[in-house]
């Protein structure tokens, strides 16, 4: 018999829902923390095109490329 818990669906529903986004923005977070000089195009073609694979990809593969400001050194 299949009962309807709101109290275990609702929160696995939002943890569900919220592994979702994060890792629909997975490359705009990798171009953020690896200190890319087209943060803003990446994050541009994550948010428009990233629903389809192919953006998704292009995006991430973009975020990974050596085209970084280099390391300050304080």
């Amino acid at each position: 018999m299949n009962t309807y818990d709101p109290v275990t669906f609702v929160p696995v529903a939002l943890l569900v829902i919220a592994a979702l986004i994060a890792g629909y923005f997975i490359p705009t977070v990798v171009a953020v923390v690896r200190r890319h000089r087209n943060i803003a195009p990446i994050a541009l073609i994550n948010v428009f095109f990233g629903w389809s694979v192919l953006g998704w990809f292009v995006a991430l593969i973009w975020s990974f490329t050596a085209d970084v400001y280099p390391a300050s050194k304080a």
